[in-house]
């Protein structure tokens, strides 16, 4: 979990009400919780309509309910739903985000186009490059390249000269690896970051 982690949730609207000029819904806070508890809480927030348009079965009786819904505002899932995301998906996607590995979750979802469910499962995967003290892209690559050069060539680099050694263009390698499709720059939750196998995904 990141230090931007925002705990996600959903505002559900009722549609019978919205389509009457009335606005009845509630948050739903999503952390911790599986499609069937999230549908818990919708049917709730719909058999409190002043619309009711459906018979529903609760605890034991029949009770009048409204029956459409949507998701009219949310918090901690930036661009990963929509109106009409299944709470199924909206339950994935907050685990995920809850996990270890929410940047490389995101990152597959938003800027690969990796489907949720795919993406859960892949994102562990990720590798990910971060540098706190990197004040631009050109900086960050720069720090990229410089640490996979000395881990990859230390010893080649031990045999340059000083004078070579410390006049090495880092920004120029970290541009050309990301050229060649090797490493990928990414903003993730407001972070910059490299994703250091992109080519992978």
């Amino acid at each position: 979990m990141t230090s931007n982690y925002t705990a996600p949730r959903i505002y559900v609207a009722c549609l019978a009400s919205y389509n009457n000029g009335v606005l009845h819904g509630s948050w739903i806070d999503c952390e911790g919780k599986g499609a069937d508890e999230l549908q818990e809480a919708v049917n709730a927030i719909l058999r409190t309509s002043r619309f009711p348009n459906v018979t529903v079965e609760h605890e034991g009786k029949q009770v009048p309910s409204a029956e459409e819904w949507a998701i009219h505002d949310h918090e901690g899932f930036g661009k990963l739903i929509g109106e009409h995301t299944p709470l199924q998906t909206v339950a994935l996607i907050a685990e995920a985000l809850a996990g270890d590995h929410s940047l490389a979750f995101r990152w597959l979802v938003e800027d690969r186009g990796v489907k949720p469910e795919d993406a859960a499962d892949q994102a562990e995967d990720v590798c990910i490059f971060r540098d706190e003290s990197a004040w631009s892209d050109d900086a960050l690559l720069a720090s990229y390249a410089q640490e996979f050069v000395e881990d990859c060539y230390s010893d080649a680099l031990d045999k340059l000269p000083s004078l070579i050694r410390g006049n090495i263009d880092w920004q120029g390698i970290g541009k050309d690896l990301q050229l060649g499709g090797d490493i990928d720059l990414a903003e993730v939750e407001g972070e910059r970051c490299i994703i250091t196998n992109a080519s992978e995904f």
